[in-house]
């Protein structure tokens, strides 16, 4: 009974005091994708807005200005659609069928791959557990910080054509 009735008697400044005291600051890996992805789009959009409205109409004139922001819109259509592949596309996740599906009589792990402890799937060669989502990914090159997802065997290609598209772009 003493408890509670201590509880109830702590000022509010000491309550609020002991809750930040308490808390964890430290940033979660959820935390940092989602400020890859808003400094990507915050980057993009107001370069973007820069050279259309600013840049290009005051170094061009006539045709050659529109040429150049229609290359612009282009370039900036290009990468967003690059980008949403390697957002929304597939990376090759490895599941429990993948080795069965090319060793269907195998029981133990097929000779070259490997044992995921974590994911607890046999691995082809060339595939790695990646700790931000939590799966093993076919050919998994790196967890891109732009898009918060595995550059992997099946988005690899539009990963490629968003580093030449975004390269192209600040030219």
């Amino acid at each position: 009974m003493e408890v509670r009735e201590r509880k109830a008697q702590t000022p509010l400044k000491e309550k609020l005091s002991d809750h930040y005291r308490k808390r964890d600051f430290t940033p979660k890996k959820k935390d940092v994708s989602k400020l890859g992805i808003a400094f990507f789009w915050g980057m993009t959009i107001s370069l973007f807005l820069e050279s259309v409205f600013y840049l290009i109409p005051h170094i061009y004139s006539g045709w050659n200005m529109v040429i150049f922001i229609l290359l612009a819109i282009f370039t900036l259509f290009l990468t967003t659609i690059n980008w949403m592949g390697m957002f929304f596309g597939s990376t090759g996740f490895v599941d429990k069928e993948l080795s069965k599906k090319h060793f269907p009589q195998a029981t133990e792990t097929p000779r070259g791959w490997k044992y995921c402890p974590t994911c607890q799937v046999d691995a082809p060669p060339r595939s790695f557990h990646c700790t931000h989502c939590n799966a093993c990914i076919l050919k998994r090159d790196h967890h891109c910080f732009f898009s918060d997802s595995c550059i992997g065997f099946y988005n690899q290609r539009f990963f490629i054509l968003y580093i030449v598209y975004m390269n192209w772009s600040h030219l």
